[in-house]
């Protein structure tokens, strides 16, 4: 109930937040109690990573609140035998580790919850979270096969989502590491598309994964960002 009404439009920005604090302490009140269900633990999880956390401003906020989170999780994923529920709670798990940014931890858990027996197919959602993973643990260990492997997963979700901005400027992310600028460039033509807040825009201009696909000209006409300087030309013998 509290946590309906935190998701009510009608009331105002401090009531909502009025209920998400109660509901939390419901929550941490009920974990209390013997035998609880693991499912309490699902429904606590999934209430702080999509009714608590993107409210938090702060960094330092943001990571407690995942960390609690993950913990939650955890506890959980010790109290399930169900296939189905524990299948939910690790692929919720591997949302909160990406957030976390331990992209090794969460590929192991997203494959875990695919397959586990009677899961439920990821959704694009999931996909894409999983690509973002496996794409970041490909940079950092300099995998190109792993970074193949996040395409996969990220057309998947396009898949599933065709119009989904987040899954399209990741792929633009992956094809642009692999130099791949074409269909780096297309991804991004379609993320742009559907980005009518302008927020993939502003981040595609700063975003270091891509940096050498700023330097093409489609890529700066399609920004709107100035044309790259020309390179310097040093003189030759013969023309001094």
């Amino acid at each position: 109930m509290l946590v309906s009404l935190a998701r009510h439009d009608q009331l105002s920005a401090d009531q909502q937040q009025r209920c998400r604090d109660i509901a939390g302490a419901r929550f941490a009140a009920a974990a209390l109690c013997p035998e609880v269900e693991p499912t309490l633990d699902d429904q606590w999880a999934e209430f702080l990573l999509h009714d608590c956390w993107p409210h938090l401003t702060t960094a330092s906020e943001q990571r407690t609140l995942l960390t609690h989170a993950r913990d939650v999780l955890g506890r959980g994923l010790t109290r399930t035998r169900f296939t189905g529920l524990r299948s939910r709670l690790e692929a919720q798990l591997g949302r909160c580790l990406v957030l976390l940014a331990q992209y090794a931890e969460a590929i192991n858990h997203f494959q875990a919850a695919a397959n586990a027996a009677e899961a439920a197919a990821p959704d694009a959602r999931a996909h894409q979270l999983w690509g973002v993973a496996l794409l970041r643990h490909g940079q950092a260990t300099r995998d190109k096969m792993m970074v193949r492997q996040a395409i996969d997963r990220l057309l998947r979700a396009l898949e599933l989502q065709p119009d989904y901005p987040a899954a399209q400027f990741s792929l633009a992310a992956a094809y642009a590491q692999l130099r791949q600028f074409d269909q780096a460039t297309r991804h991004l033509q379609q993320c742009l598309r559907h980005d009518p807040r302008g927020l993939f825009h502003a981040r595609a201009e700063t975003d270091p994964d891509l940096r050498a696909l700023r330097q093409t000209e489609a890529v700066r006409r399609l920004l709107h960002l100035p044309a790259a300087p020309e390179p310097a030309t040093r003189t030759t013998i013969s023309e001094k």
